[in-house]
């Protein structure tokens, strides 16, 4: 499966960071984004005193971007050392150059070096360039288009993750589905042995001087029967299975609404455990329990 990483991936996680660099002389900064798990969507900006105007900018593009996580924002701006540089005058230069050969021919004067012709003052000056005027404006729509590129970045390693984290969830519905069909089977041997262990203790208790009618006998057997019957928890079962596959197939967040199934398929597997008179399917939701709560952790990984 390709990974989408325009932000649309079906599984995202909440983990993630990215930076990016811009400069714009003499001006450089770094944006550096991290992202971790929340239950809501929490942006901490850190921008520095001169950059405060603009969070409310930053703010709007990392909610169009991400739903769900802490998301810490931080610019570093720097003012790159100030650089000198020098100014050339070619033509003062050449009009040294042809004084001295007019005085050569009848003065007796000596060449003159050239280092000696670039110390004449206006030959060479220093610039220096303490004042870089700056398009503010340019300056601010870089700074933006840096945090997007940073965001992209971010939103592409929370989709890589997010993307691992849906093979491990498919597996562990797998696993519980497999799990709900064996305790499925375990119950349908159920009434018989029901029957067999209440006669049995019904014969310990009674003697065959106060026998208990047959009428009676299955009214009780009826009864006990529903109250260990399971068939409802099993279909809710896999009711909520199929329910956690559809939703990790949508392209919207989905952490919260797979949280809610994770904490229904364990109270259904509760309900089936308080029920079951039988090790094997006892076994069976005990297992189911541990790979439900498998399940909830990595849930509590993603958007």
């Amino acid at each position: 499966m390709k990974i989408n990483t325009d932000g649309n991936e079906m599984v995202s996680s909440m983990t993630g960071f990215a930076s990016n660099d811009g400069t714009y002389p003499p001006y450089e900064w770094v944006w550096e984004l991290k992202s971790l798990n929340s239950k809501t969507l929490d942006i901490r900006c850190r921008l520095g005193a001169d950059f405060e105007k603009i969070e409310p900018e930053v703010r709007r593009k990392v909610i169009g971007r991400i739903k769900r996580g802490h998301i810490f924002v931080s610019l570093k701006f720097v003012k790159s050392p100030n650089k000198s540089n020098f100014s050339f005058n070619r033509e003062m230069l050449n009009q040294a150059i042809t004084l001295w050969k007019e005085y050569e021919a009848s003065s007796n004067i000596s060449p003159p070096r050239f280092d000696g012709l670039l110390s004449l003052r206006g030959v060479i000056d220093q610039v220096n360039n303490d004042e870089v005027e700056c398009d503010l404006s340019v300056l601010k729509e870089l700074i933006l288009k840096t945090l997007e590129m940073a965001l992209d970045d971010l939103v592409k390693m929370r989709n890589q993750e997010g993307y691992s984290i849906r093979s491990i969830l498919y597996g562990h519905l797998s696993q519980i589905e497999n799990l709900v069909l064996l305790a499925r089977d375990k119950s349908q041997v159920r009434p018989d042995q029901i029957v067999t262990r209440f006669k049995k203790q019904l014969k310990d208790l009674l003697d065959d001087t106060n026998p208990v009618s047959e009428e009676r006998l299955a009214q009780e057997i009826t009864l006990l029967a529903i109250k260990n019957d399971v068939s409802e928890e099993i279909d809710r079962l896999q009711s909520h299975l199929s329910a956690a596959r559809k939703q990790i197939e949508k392209n919207e967040p989905m952490g919260r609404k797979l949280d809610f199934l994770s904490q229904e398929l364990n109270r259904e597997v509760n309900t089936l455990c308080s029920k079951s008179n039988d090790y094997q399917l006892t076994e069976t939701c005990l297992s189911m329990k541990l790979i439900i709560d498998q399940f909830r952790e990595q849930v509590q990984n993603i958007e």
